[in-house]
């Protein structure tokens, strides 16, 4: 009598451990993004803080003033530089949402090729052999693209992996 399941276990623990690193990385996107984008931005964050403070002494300056025309010159002052404040926070914003695009497509391209690349290398190795009989109607599907009967691929069960480590991630709450 043979074995209901023989399992290829180095291919299948490669293909385990792949698919919880992509899974990792893919969590790990959306904060790395974050950092990158706020790494190349230090300078015009720092030069936005500064006109920040102007902009808040100018501010108390324009109330303290008791004189007409300085007051007016210090308004157009605070308005000049409110108006470049504005103009910093829309060219960070383009920046920052250019670079999180750019970011999220060299992530997602890397880990893209992680995965089909993994796919690829072992397509032909059956990971794991059931008796024939064991999922009958569905086994020419589950041993794509081995062909063996009975036999499960490896795109399936690099599926099932992912499937089964983004709900362990979603269960410890992962993001």
């Amino acid at each position: 009598m043979s074995p209901l399941i023989d399992v290829d276990e180095q291919v299948a623990l490669l293909i385990l451990v792949t698919c919880v690193t992509v899974s990792i990385l893919h969590r790990l996107k959306r904060p790395a993004t974050k950092l990158i984008s706020s790494f190349i931005m230090q300078e015009d964050y720092n030069r936005l803080l500064v006109l920040e403070k102007d902009i808040k002494i100018l501010t108390d300056e324009v109330e303290a003033q008791t004189d007409m025309a300085e007051r007016v010159h210090l308004w157009n002052e605070k308005t000049k530089k409110a108006t470049t404040l504005n103009d910093i926070r829309s060219r960070i914003s383009s920046k920052v949402s250019r670079i999180t695009k750019i970011c999220s497509i060299i992530l997602f391209i890397v880990i893209e090729l992680g995965r089909i690349s993994v796919v690829l290398s072992y397509r032909w190795y059956p990971v794991a052999r059931l008796q024939p009989q064991a999922f009958w109607p569905l086994s020419r599907i589950l041993s794509y693209p081995t062909g063996i009967t009975g036999a499960i691929g490896t795109p399936v069960w690099c599926g099932i992996c992912l499937i089964i480590v983004s709900k362990i991630l979603h269960l410890l709450e992962i993001k």
